[in-house]
């Protein structure tokens, strides 16, 4: 007597998308700073947020990597 083959199940739909992309700094405050014209919650430029959609991760993980910096040019 033959065994039915079952199926596995099907593995869940998560493990079959790319790797989640770098989130959006955003704390929904987005007050520009007139000096620098940085955010004064995301420390992003109106560009760089307008654009974060469309960006590549590199570019995207450049910017966060420079909160830093962006922050003491803010607190001058």
């Amino acid at each position: 007597m033959r065994r039915a083959k079952v199926a596995s199940p099907p593995l869940p739909f998560t493990t079959c998308l790319p790797a989640m992309s770098t989130a959006s700094p955003c704390i929904d405050i987005c007050k520009f700073d007139s000096e620098t014209g940085f955010c004064i919650g995301c420390l992003r430029t109106r560009d760089e947020c307008k654009t974060w959609k469309k960006m590549k991760d590199k570019h995207r993980r450049k910017i966060i990597d420079d909160r830093s910096r962006r922050e003491r040019k803010l607190n001058r």
